[in-house]
C-alpha cells in the first residue's frame, strides 16, 4: 500500500508524521484521518490527494513566520492598553459622546455593555473586527515583524476582537462603580463581571493547531453572553499554564469541531447552540484540559453529575452565582426526591461529547489512531417506560374537535380588534404566517418548520398521476407543496416529499394572492426569518400561536395530568389521527406527513416509492375540520369589502 495509507481491519486510514520543526507549533505529531471501509482504489485516490495537501501545508508553515505565544501576548497587551488609554473602543460609542449629556447614566452604561456583548457575538460568528492592515500596524507598534501568513493575521484579529470586548466590559464596570451603580438591579453587572473574568483567561488564543488537513485552525472558544437560566460560564485556565504537547485544549478543539461539522453538513447549523451548551457543561463539571488528558473516569463523572442535576436550575439570582456541585448539594439537602433531568437529556449531552471525541480521532486526527475510545458505552440504557411511544407522560396529545373549532372560530380568523391585537374580537383581519400556518397544518399535517421556511417557488402545479408508473403529464394538474428542494431544512429524510393542497385551501384566494405574480425566490411568509439562536423560521410563529391559544384558554393535558408543550404539533397530530382512522394504506398516510411507517421492514421501505400525487390528493381532500372553510372565507371577504383586510406580502 502507499506509504501514508494504513489498513486496520476493514477500515482505511491516512496517516502522516508531522515534521519535527512543526510539531511544537501545531500541538500534534501525526495527522490521522479515517477514510472508512472503502475500496483500495478509492483509498489510494483520497490518500494521494491528502498527501499533496499535507505537503502544501508543511511547506507553508515551514517558510512562514509562526507567531509564538510571547509575541501574541505582547500584541494583545499593547493593543488592550491602546484601547483603554485612548478610550476609542468603537465608532458607535465615540459618535454617541455628543449626546451623552442627554442620556441617563444607566442608559449609557447599558449601551456600552450591549456593545461589548455584540462584539462577543460577532466573534462567535467568526466575524473579527480587526483585519490585516490594523494587525500589521499593531505588530509594528510592538517592534515585531509585520510580515505574517494569512492564518496568523486572522488569529491575531480574533484575539484583538476579544481584547476589544474585554476593554468595553472593564469600561462599563468601572463607570458603574464610579457612579455608585455597582449594586443596581437595572444593570447586569454580575454577568458582565463574569464575562470579563473569562475573557481575561481566554484573551490569548492557543497557537495555531493544524488539527487536520481539512480543518482550519480555530481561535479559543468565547463565552456566550449569559442569560437567566444559563449555566455560569466555565473559567478556562490560562493557556500558558497548560501543556500543549498533549494536544489542543478541549475548549479550542470543540468549537473548531462544531464549525467543521457544520461546514461539511454532518451537523445542522441549528444544533450549534446546543453543542456549545454541552461544551459549557463539560468545562464546568470536568474542566478544560488537552483532549488527550481525558479518560473513562471523566465521562463517568460527567454522566453521573448530569443525572443529579435538577430539571430546572439557575432561574434565581442565587443559583446563577452557584456552581453545579453547589446547586446539586443544596437541592439534595432540601429534598432528596427533587425532580432531575431526564435520562434522554443526559444521553443527548453524552452524545455531543462522544461525537466530538469521535470526530477528533476519526476525522481531525488530533487523537492518535490507537487512542482508547473511552467515550463509547457511556450512555444510559433506554427503558421501555422512558420511550415516548410507551408512556402517557411523554406523548403530546392532539387537539380535540372542540379545541380545533375554537381555534378557527377565534378573532384571528373571524375578525380581530386591530393589526396588533389578535385576541380581542373586531373587524380587522390580518393574513400573514400566523393566519395561514395553522390552517395549512390542520389540513395537511405539515410540521411547523416545514411550512415556515418554504418559498413561493415551492408551491407549484404537478400532474395528478394515480401511479408513479404513469407517463409524465398524465392526469389533471393540481397545486402542491413541492418539498423536495435540498435547500430546505427537513427533520428527516422522509420530510422531502410532494404534498397536494387541500380542496378547502384552494377554495380560498391563497394561490391568487400568495403565489401567482410573486417573486419565486421570495419566502411565502416574508415576515418570518431564521435570524435567531435556533436558526429556525418557525420560532416566532410558535410563540405567537401559543399566545393565541392562551387567549382562548386552550391547554393540552397528558393522561397523567401534566401540561403538554408545543402549539402546532397537536394540529399535526390531529391530522395523522384523522387519516389513520380511515381505511387506506399506511404507506400513503406516512408519506403525506413525512413519517417513516411503523412496523415495516427495511426491505418494504426500500421497495416503496414516492406516492403519486393523484393518490395523495384523494387522501388529503378527505381530511376535514370541525368548522367549515366558508365561514373563514366570508370573514375575510367582508373585511376586504370594508377596507379592513391586511395581507402581509412584503
Amino acid at each position: 500500500m502507499e506509504p501514508f495509507l494504513r489498513l486496520k481491519k476493514r477500515t482505511s486510514y491516512f496517516r502522516r508524521r508531522v515534521p519535527a520543526g512543526l510539531r511544537r507549533a501545531w500541538g500534534v505529531s501525526e495527522i490521522s484521518i479515517r477514510l472508512g471501509a472503502v475500496s483500495r482504489a478509492t483509498a489510494l485516490a483520497i490518500a494521494r490527494r491528502l498527501a499533496v495537501k499535507s505537503d502544501e501545508l508543511f511547506a507553508r508553515d515551514g517558510v512562514d513566520v509562526v507567531l509564538v505565544r510571547e509575541e501574541l501576548r505582547a500584541v494583545v497587551g499593547h493593543t488592550l492598553g491602546f484601547l483603554e488609554d485612548n478610550d476609542q473602543n468603537n465608532r458607535a460609542i465615540q459618535a454617541s459622546r455628543a449626546f451623552a449629556s442627554e442620556i441617563p447614566i444607566e442608559e449609557q452604561i447599558r449601551e456600552d455593555g450591549d456593545a461589548a456583548e455584540m462584539v462577543l457575538k460577532s466573534y462567535d460568528k467568526g466575524v473579527y473586527l480587526y483585519k490585516e492592515p490594523f494587525v500589521r500596524e499593531r505588530l509594528a507598534s510592538c517592534g515585531l515583524d509585520p510580515e505574517r501568513d494569512p492564518v496568523t493575521y486572522t488569529r491575531i484579529g480574533g484575539a484583538l476582537t476579544l481584547a476589544l470586548a474585554l476593554s468595553l466590559f472593564r469600561r462599563v464596570i468601572a463607570k458603574a462603580e464610579r457612579h455608585g451603580l455597582d449594586d443596581s438591579d437595572q444593570l447586569p453587572l454580575d454577568r458582565w463581571r463574569r464575562q470579563a473574568a473569562v475573557l481575561e483567561n481566554q484573551i490569548l488564543p492557543e497557537p495555531a493547531v493544524a488539527q487536520s488537513v481539512v480543518m482550519a485552525p480555530a481561535p479559543a472558544a468565547t463565552p456566550e453572553p449569559t442569560k437567566a437560566g444559563d449555566p455560569a460560564p466555565a473559567t478556562v485556565p490560562d493557556a500558558a499554564e497548560t501543556d500543549m504537547s498533549a494536544g489542543p485544549l478541549f475548549s479550542v478543539a470543540f468549537v473548531a469541531s462544531v464549525k467543521e461539522r457544520i461546514s461539511v453538513g454532518s451537523l445542522k447549523p441549528s444544533a450549534e447552540r446546543d453543542q456549545l451548551q454541552v461544551m459549557k457543561l463539560w468545562l464546568e463539571i470536568i474542566g478544560n484540559r488537552p483532549i488527550t488528558a481525558y479518560g473513562r473516569d471523566d465521562i463517568n463523572t460527567f454522566r453521573d453529575t448530569l443525572r443529579r442535576l435538577p430539571r430546572i436550575y439557575r432561574k434565581s439570582a442565587t443559583e446563577q452565582a452557584m456552581s453545579i456541585p453547589e446547586i446539586i448539594a443544596e437541592r439534595e439537602a432540601k429534598n432528596p426526591d427533587y425532580e432531575r433531568i431526564r435520562d434522554e437529556t443526559v444521553n443527548k449531552h453524552l452524545s455531543g461529547i462522544s461525537a466530538f471525541f469521535g470526530h477528533q480521532k476519526a476525522v481531525a486526527g488530533a487523537l492518535p489512531w490507537d487512542f482508547a475510545e473511552f467515550w463509547t458505552g457511556a450512555s444510559l440504557k433506554k427503558r421501555r417506560s422512558q420511550n415516548p411511544r410507551h408512556t402517557s407522560k411523554e406523548a403530546r396529545p392532539a387537539y380535540s374537535s372542540d379545541q380545533i373549532r375554537q381555534i378557527f372560530s377565534a378573532p384571528l380568523y373571524l375578525g380581530r380588534r386591530s393589526e396588533h391585537f389578535y385576541a380581542q374580537p373586531g373587524s380587522v383581519i390580518v393574513r400573514d404566517g400566523l393566519y395561514w400556518a395553522p390552517l395549512i397544518i390542520a389540513l395537511h399535517g405539515l410540521r411547523r418548520e416545514e411550512i415556515a421556511q418554504v418559498r413561493v417557488k415551492h408551491v407549484k402545479q404537478v400532474f395528478a398521476k394515480t401511479s408513479e408508473s404513469d407517463p409524465d403529464e398524465t392526469g389533471t394538474p393540481v397545486w402542491c407543496l413541492e418539498l423536495i428542494d435540498t435547500e430546505l431544512n427537513m427533520k428527516t429524510a422522509q420530510g422531502f416529499r410532494i404534498v397536494p393542497l387541500h380542496k378547502w385551501l384552494l377554495k380560498t384566494d391563497f394561490i391568487d394572492r400568495w403565489v401567482l405574480g410573486r417573486d419565486p425566490e421570495a419566502h411565502l411568509f416574508p415576515e418570518l426569518n431564521n435570524d435567531n439562536a435556533h436558526g429556525s423560521y418557525g420560532v416566532s410563529l410558535g410563540k405567537r400561536f401559543a399566545r393565541v391559544l392562551d387567549g382562548l384558554g386552550i391547554e393540552l393535558t397528558r393522561e397523567d395530568g401534566s401540561e403538554a408543550s408545543g402549539a402546532f404539533h397537536p394540529l399535526r397530530h390531529a391530522v395523522i389521527t384523522n387519516m389513520n382512522q380511515r381505511p387506506g394504506s399506511i404507506h400513503v398516510n406516512s408519506y403525506i406527513v413525512g413519517h417513516l411507517p411503523e412496523n415495516v421492514s427495511s426491505e418494504q421501505i426500500r421497495y416503496t416509492k414516492a406516492v403519486a400525487a393523484g393518490i395523495a390528493k384523494a387522501v388529503i381532500d378527505q381530511i376535514d375540520l370541525p368548522v367549515g372553510i366558508d365561514n373563514i372565507i366570508a370573514a375575510y371577504e367582508g373585511a376586504r369589502a370594508a377596507g379592513n383586510l391586511i395581507d402581509v406580502l412584503a
